[in-house]
């Protein structure tokens, strides 16, 4: 059941706060700050630094977990391995293939995950490629049937052109008609 507190947060169109593990101190110093943590991807971390005097290495990770649960499907968790993955920006991501980021995520964690992760890269870097993607093409699921091949973009389809012909001209008749 969804809570009216989050109704009123989808319909608003309100960003969803980014869950990033801040420790008290963190969160004190971005407070005296005033920075909300669902701006942090739209500030640069030099001025998360300046303003909130928490080290600019770890400003850097705020800022990017937060740039990349900004992306529709993903989340806290998945953001940390985007991070772990090397990946500091969602700009860096668009030129990647989701079957290798899933390989190379295979081989930190030390065993297989399940397959979904490859989906959701795979959602996320068609997001870092096309920044106005369809709200259908946000979700994970979408992106299943293209597990294990390089296709990032989604399928296009030919709106207000007639559909290709589906059988074929009629045959000739085999005798020249004569008049």
């Amino acid at each position: 059941m969804v809570s009216r507190q989050t109704v009123r947060k989808m319909v608003s169109g309100a960003r969803p706060r980014p869950r990033t593990s801040l420790t008290p101190t963190e969160r004190r110093n971005l407070r005296r700050a005033k920075i909300v943590r669902r701006d942090l991807s739209r500030l640069s971390p030099d001025d998360v630094s300046l303003w909130s005097g928490i080290s600019l290495p770890r400003c850097e990770q705020l800022v990017s977990l937060a740039q990349f649960q900004s992306l529709g499907s993903v989340g806290s968790s998945l953001a940390a391995d985007l991070w772990e993955l090397g990946f500091s920006s969602v700009k860096e991501l668009s030129n990647q293939s989701p079957p290798a980021m899933y390989t190379a995520f295979c081989r930190i964690v030390g065993t297989r995950v399940d397959p979904c992760v490859e989906d959701v890269f795979r959602c996320a870097v068609a997001q870092a490629r096309n920044s106005k993607l369809a709200p259908e093409h946000k979700n994970w699921w979408y992106w299943t049937p293209y597990r294990g091949t390089d296709r990032v973009a989604p399928q296009r389809t030919r709106v207000g052109r007639p559909a290709a012909p589906t059988s074929r001209r009629k045959p000739l008749p085999s005798k020249p008609f004569l008049t």
